[in-house]
């Protein structure tokens, strides 16, 4: 059960407006605000078809429950980019020569493209997060990986996604040292040592 992808997209889409609309608040104040509130509305709405182009190119709207690993946010952070370089480019020969659009500017547009994805991240690892605390029972067993290589990695994602989950990932143990301390697939790699594991588990 999964909502339908254009639900995703449109509150990407949302979250870019009214990004938009309170950093255009903040860096004009109310009077101006007010005054080019229409005109603005109009260019914005102009920004978020470029954004909606950056979110097509990288289907950021797609499997968005497993949307929390380092390589699926960077492409929502691809995503992100594409739109705001194209907004950019948009402004330069929009505004000055259309007077009933107004396209935000160099500082407002780098505000809206990192505040907006760091909103997208969040509630992507948010999700994520949820669900998978939601798939955990009493059952469920801490369980650890031995071997911190693509074949260690690879199980762990498959106990990830296991549903309903069976396993509770609670680290990876390196046999020679490799990635100690680092994390894995949202778990720590730990040394080779049995006491350290039990006292973990228990």
């Amino acid at each position: 059960k999964t909502l339908p992808y254009w639900v995703i997209l449109l509150i990407d889409c949302m979250i870019v407006v009214l990004t938009g609309v309170i950093t255009r608040y903040f860096e004009v104040g109310g009077n101006t605000f007010v005054n080019t509130f229409g005109p603005f509305i109009a260019g914005l709405m102009a920004c978020v078809m470029f954004y909606c182009i950056g979110f097509k190119l990288f289907h950021t709207y797609s499997h968005i429950i497993r949307y929390s690993s380092f390589t699926d946010l960077f492409k929502v952070g691809g995503a992100t980019i594409i739109g705001a370089t194209l907004s950019l480019v948009a402004g330069l020969f929009v505004n000055g020569n259309l007077p009933n659009i107004v396209m935000p500017g160099l500082r407002e547009t780098l505000i809206i493209l990192v505040i907006s994805t760091m909103l997208m991240w969040f509630i992507r690892v948010l999700v994520k997060s949820i669900f998978d605390n939601l798939r955990k029972d009493f059952n469920t067993k801490k369980t650890f990986i031995y071997g911190v290589r693509s074949v260690g990695v690879g199980l762990a994602k498959n106990i990830k996604n296991q549903v309903p989950q069976r396993y509770s990932l609670a680290g990876f143990i390196s046999p020679d040292g490799e990635l100690v301390g680092q994390y894995l697939v949202g778990a720590k790699v730990y040394n080779d040592d049995e006491n350290l594991l039990r006292h973990i588990i228990n």
